[in-house]
């Protein structure tokens, strides 16, 4: 069982040859990673020319077409969600407020901010049930 550490025993002397040998590996397996990369690049960078010129002749054609019907669909579940969004916070807000009413002894206060929340949160339920049928 160890008792202590030998205070002579320098742990960097000995890693040094390990470490090394790891980085001449990594170099050397490195080099031919670097290559591929160059090679890759190379060759997006020549195809480059050619490909803008077919671009530019389409555009000239007037056969480019732009599809976006995927970036539509994103922008209407963006703007339900903050709807949705929106519609909870209105929910918490009167729920809150009513609840901190009733709490502090105004009864006549809190009752209409309740009803309010639990209406928000009939709209929130309405609305998440149209939207699944919608899709």
């Amino acid at each position: 069982m160890c008792t202590g550490l030998d205070p002579q025993f320098n742990v960097w002397e000995h890693l040094a040859p390990y470490a090394e040998d790891l980085l001449s590996r990594e170099i050397k397996q490195g080099i031919g990673t670097w290559l591929e990369e160059v090679r890759t690049l190379l060759r997006a960078l020549l195809s480059i020319p050619v490909k803008l010129d077919t671009i530019l002749a389409k555009l000239d054609r007037g056969e480019l077409t732009i599809q976006s019907q995927d970036i539509l669909a994103r922008v209407n579940q963006l703007e339900y969600a903050l709807r949705q969004v929106f519609r909870g916070i209105l929910f918490a807000a009167f729920l809150v407020g009513g609840l901190q009413l009733y709490s502090s002894g105004k009864e006549l206060l809190a009752i209409p901010l309740l009803v309010f929340a639990s209406s928000v949160l009939a709209w929130i339920f309405v609305s998440f049930g149209k939207n699944r049928s919608a899709k």
